[in-house]
């Protein structure tokens, strides 16, 4: 689509020969300079003249092509933009009323002035597209307008501002430098979660081409390229590098490289980018920049009036948090690690045709388009919430209590949990396999009641919601209720089931996990004694037998006792392989718990097509 030249141009000329430093539909705007904030650009293009009518592309034809949903979107989306824009809630209903979208009202839209703001129309121009287009793909979502008193270091005042609320889980900034520059690292710890943890920050990567741009260059941030949508008969034929040539004596298409000042994070060198050397590359992913989108816009002053045919990579900052709002899944960590799996041609379009005049798109990683384009919202699921944690109910002040827990992943990732205990403090474990049931344990300090609950997060950093509670009433004098807690150790059979193993002493209840039924099983103990719950599984054609070493039991289902007060060991029959191999009990004190450490005689050994895996469990 040819680009129609903006009728602002004399003013181009007049703004070059008063040296400023802003890009706006190729108009130098004057912005200030603090802490070496060399001022930003505004990534938006033209591509068509104002319209009673809309002539760019529609968000059903965007969700097309992406794959996105019509629905969808969770939390509230940040839009980070300088000046103000009047007109921006009446204009984005125009725009949604057209398109079928939700109205925004006081409920899910939210203006925010940082300052004294005057208004300026190119920028009303930018905000306009920001808010329609975060709306369009995550309609579910809150929009938070959050205006900057100026095109200056004030845009990180209002940055602070969206990232300290608790509702906001991704910032959009379709704005950056034209230019690195050395201070920009100082910068970065602006653009880092403060009140939401699940917060992530999108930014255009800048309509220069070669030139790298900030924030997109942070390693805090999702840094957003440009390509072009190529339509046959109505329908994609490609998407390509976006690249318009020289327009108005500047190279204009998508920007990319390698940063001079941020060094690589850890996501892009586990992936593994030729050329960085060290250093951040971005952008990391793209969206279309260069076919037009409808905006609707009717601020005074703006250079167009009414329906516009907007793009540039300024398109991709809102886009891709709409992305994350409808899956908050995609951050940095998680869509890197997804690339380099057998995910990759699932959930990225390769953008591997075009040139922006330096770099070139290739298979995989490129510093024009990144990973590529999205073909999901859903990057990671995230693991299923954890049960309800179990163990005691009552307890003294001073006294360790074990919890209990475990949940799925739907990738079958390895999860951690989190555990809050209700006085403010948390603990977190280490990484499990998806299934395990974990425990952890918690001393209070004063008496009160408390409400427990657990969230898991995947290892890509997905998190669950929270669990269920558990009330936890803590009073001097008060005793240990609801039955001893009793963790398990576990064998992995190849084919994906499970033995579970406890240890117990009489007069506790005790809870096991039948792997076969996924249900909890509690029994009351009335002397001392091992259980093993489902200790008959299938290998392949086979079966695997446990039985205590001083009197083999071989049982069909239920539960398998042993008679004797103490185990030396526990002896695993493989009729694979027709043997047995020996599994050592090790007591250690710790606490008021004796830690049953059960080991095989050789770490790892494998048990037919199983493995043991060390784990320890508690009893009391």
């Amino acid at each position: 689509m040819k680009k129609i030249v903006s009728t602002l141009t004399c003013l181009f000329v007049l703004c070059i020969l008063v040296g400023t430093n802003l890009w706006i539909l190729g108009i130098r705007r004057v912005s200030a300079t603090e802490n070496g904030w060399p001022g930003a650009v505004l990534p938006l293009e033209s591509f068509g003249p104002d319209s009673a009518t809309p002539t760019g592309l529609s968000p059903a034809t965007i969700r097309s092509v992406y794959h996105l949903p019509s629905t969808g979107g969770t939390g509230t989306i940040a839009i980070i933009d300088a000046y103000d824009d009047p007109t921006v809630l009446n204009d984005a209903n125009v725009f949604s009323t057209y398109y079928g979208l939700p109205n925004l009202t006081s409920t899910n839209f939210e203006k925010h002035v940082m300052g004294a703001v005057s208004v300026n129309g190119n920028w009303s121009e930018e905000i306009s597209l920001d808010v329609q287009w975060a709306h369009a793909l995550a309609p579910n979502a809150k929009i938070l307008l959050v205006e900057a008193t100026g095109a200056n270091a004030s845009l990180f005042d209002a940055i602070d501002y969206a990232r300290s609320r608790t509702d906001v889980i991704a910032i959009s900034m379709s704005w950056g430098t034209s230019i690195e520059f050395p201070e920009e690292t100082s910068y970065d710890s602006h653009l880092q979660p403060l009140g939401n943890a699940s917060c992530c920050f999108f930014a255009a990567a800048g309509d220069h081409c070669e030139n790298v741009s900030y924030p997109a260059c942070s390693p805090n941030v999702v840094g957003v390229g440009g390509t072009t949508l190529n339509f046959v008969g109505g329908s994609l034929a490609s998407e390509t590098v976006w690249y318009d040539g020289v327009v108005n004596g500047a190279p204009q298409g998508t920007g990319g490289g390698v940063s001079r000042y941020e060094t690589e994070p850890a996501y892009q060198a586990s992936y593994g980018l030729p050329g960085a050397n060290g250093h951040r590359c971005v952008p990391d992913v793209s969206f279309d920049a260069g076919s037009g989108v409808s905006v609707y816009d009717s601020t005074p002053g703006s250079a167009g009036r009414y329906w516009l045919d907007l793009g540039g990579t300024s398109l991709g900052a809102p886009a891709w948090a709409a992305i994350y709002s409808d899956g908050l899944t995609a951050s940095n960590n998680i869509l890197y690690a997804r690339a380099k799996s057998t995910a990759y041609n699932s959930d990225f379009r390769d953008i591997t045709s075009g040139s922006n005049g330096l770099y070139s798109a290739t298979s995989g990683y490129d510093d024009v388009t990144g990973l590529g384009s999205p073909l999901t919202t859903i990057y990671d699921q995230p693991p299923n919430t954890p049960s309800t944690p179990y163990g005691y109910t009552s307890g003294s002040p001073g006294t360790s209590y074990p919890y209990t827990t475990s949940t799925t992943d739907p990738d079958g990732d390895n999860v951690c949990y989190q555990f809050d205990w209700g006085d403010g403090s948390t603990t977190t474990t280490g990484y499990y396999m998806s299934g395990t049931i974990v425990v952890a344990s918690h001393t209070w300090g004063s008496s009160g009641t408390y409400n427990v609950k657990v969230r898991a997060q995947d290892s890509y950093g997905a998190w669950s919601s929270w669990s269920s509670s558990l009330t936890v009433t803590i009073s001097s004098g008060g005793g240990g209720g609801g039955g001893c807690v009793l963790y398990n150790t576990r064998i992995l059979m190849a084919d994906g089931k499970e033995m579970r193993v406890q240890a117990v002493k009489p007069g506790d209840e005790i809870m096991g996990y039948d792997v076969q039924s996924g249900a909890f099983v509690t029994e009351t103990v009335t002397s001392n004694e091992y259980t093993v719950v489902d200790e008959i599984l299938s290998i392949n054609d086979g079966l695997l037998r446990v039985t205590p070493t001083e009197q083999p039991i071989y049982t069909d289902h239920g539960w398998v006792k042993n008679p004797q007060d103490l185990v030396i060991g526990w002896r695993i029959y493989d009729p694979m392989h027709n043997s047995w191999i020996t599994i050592q009990s090790i007591e250690t004190l710790k606490g008021h718990f004796l830690v049953y450490d059960l080991r095989a005689t050789k770490p790892d050994t494998f048990i037919g097509n199983g493995i043991l895996l060390d784990v320890k469990y508690y009893m009391e």
